[in-house]
């Protein structure tokens, strides 16, 4: 692929909201600069010992969380995943949340009934056929939550004109096609459909794993593997506490309050987690596995000092899309902005894309790298509290993060990163420890001492 040798071809190839597919020759492995965990390899591993040896463990399925900070490259790795398993002969089924969901405002049911949608749209393009009786147990009362229409036809009529669904449509992919609209939109029928669900709950999950169940006996037939789904985007899933339940925020009500019901699928199963539920001890006792955590690319250790691996690695990701000798005045631009993400792959590439809008001639020079980072720094300011601002000096001082509910927005909201070399740790994102804010206290701090 032709690399990029004009700044609007630069910035255009750098966009970090689209994953790179798998297989793309510009895909830089980061796994050595990120702690030498190989994701995708361990996971794809765990599932096919899983299905070796059921005969020793009992064990069915696996039900893996993926998580990191957003924007940290899961997607791409989560595609690759998906090549992968495909190659070993399974049917995976993978959806993005942001698309299919509002993550705005998303419980455990909406995530379930869009995994339905999709399990049968793409086994549907595999060649499968979902058993359409099941189908119709499970969608029957959902319409009726719907439309308010008991009669079929009357149903069919509603979900065409109120939710401009194809009339073509069997009758359960037309209820499925509304409800994916209605999560989508927030449409006020979601909360009848989120009280319902609750209440048949149980016989909702035995009539889509029978649903499954034959799914699976197919893909056997067929001498495929078995059905992998992978939901991706949740941990972009907006972080806050729950009113009717101050103790909850929308990441535990989901991952731990409702997490049975998550891994009850007859099927294995791959989630991307909120990054903040690592400080949430119970996560744990529902999801046994330790969740694969995507840390950020070491561009400094933890005394400081600047890290030549993960710079040269950092530093291929752009290289390998743009031609940096003709986008770059001098090569150690590209390095700078590299090591202000702190490692973070799309705060580098945001801060490259920034620096190719500021530049006033054919080229990135120092003044749009500084206008870049002016920018971004700016963006954090506004991200931290006043609050924030003892525990994040902190946390400067002590290189960890505290696995406290307290401390749990921080990753969240990527002030605070997390690397993994013989150990984990943490540090301020640089860009938050450049803001006046957090100078000043940190100074205040010191001078107490």
């Amino acid at each position: 692929m032709e690399k990029a040798n004009t700044l609007s071809r630069a910035w255009a190839v750098l966009d970090p909201e689209v994953p790179l597919p798998s297989g793309d020759e510009r895909y830089v492995d980061l796994s050595a600069v990120r702690g030498g965990e190989a994701v995708v390899e361990e996971i794809a591993r765990r599932i096919r010992w899983t299905d070796e040896t059921l005969d020793l463990t009992g064990k069915n399925f696996v039900n893996l969380l993926v998580t990191g900070h957003r924007g940290n490259g899961k997607s791409t790795e989560l595609l690759r995943l998906k090549q992968v398993l495909e190659e070993d002969g399974y049917l995976v089924v993978y959806f993005v949340g942001e698309v299919e969901l509002n993550l705005g405002d998303v419980e455990w049911s909406d995530i379930l009934l869009t995994m339905v949608s999709q399990v049968v749209e793409q086994a549907k393009k595999a060649d499968l056929r979902p058993d359409e009786e099941t189908l119709e147990r499970i969608v029957g009362w959902l319409a009726q939550e719907l439309v308010k229409k008991e009669v079929r036809r009357e149903q069919e009529i509603e979900l065409v004109g109120q939710f401009g669904v194809d009339a073509s449509l069997p009758f359960f992919a037309k209820v499925l096609a509304a409800i994916k609209g209605a999560f989508r939109t927030g449409a006020v029928q979601v909360r009848e459909i989120r009280r319902e669900v609750e209440r048949r709950a149980s016989g909702l999950l035995k009539d889509i794993n029978d649903l499954i169940d034959d799914l699976q006996r197919q893909l056997e037939t067929s001498g495929r593997k078995g059905l992998v789904i992978i939901v991706d985007d949740l941990e972009k899933i907006v972080l806050r506490s729950l009113a009717d339940s101050p103790r909850l925020t929308t990441h535990s009500a989901i991952f731990v309050e409702h997490g049975e019901h998550l891994k009850t699928l007859h099927c294995h199963l791959i989630y991307t987690m909120p990054v903040s539920l690592l400080s949430e001890e119970n996560v744990g006792q529902i999801f046994p596995d330790t969740p694969f955590v995507i840390p950020v690319v070491k561009v400094r250790t933890r005394t400081g000092r600047r890290y030549a691996a993960g710079m040269r690695a950092l530093c291929q990701v752009v290289e390998r899309r743009v031609d940096t000798g003709a986008v770059f005045e001098l090569p150690k631009l590209l390095e700078e902005l590299a090591l202000t993400s702190g490692g973070h792959l799309r705060d580098f590439l945001r801060l490259v894309r920034y620096a190719s809008q500021y530049a006033t001639a054919d080229r990135i020079d120092r003044a749009a790298t500084k206008k870049a980072v002016s920018a971004m720094i700016r963006e954090y300011d506004r991200l931290v509290k006043d609050a924030d601002l003892p525990k994040l000096v902190y946390i400067a001082r002590e290189r960890r993060l505290p696995r406290d509910a307290e401390y749990a927005h921080l990753p969240y909201h990527l002030l605070v990163l997390e690397y993994r070399n013989e150990e984990a740790w943490a540090d301020v994102h640089p860009l938050v420890a450049r803001t006046a804010k957090f100078k000043e206290r940190l100074i205040n701090e010191d001078e107490k001492e």
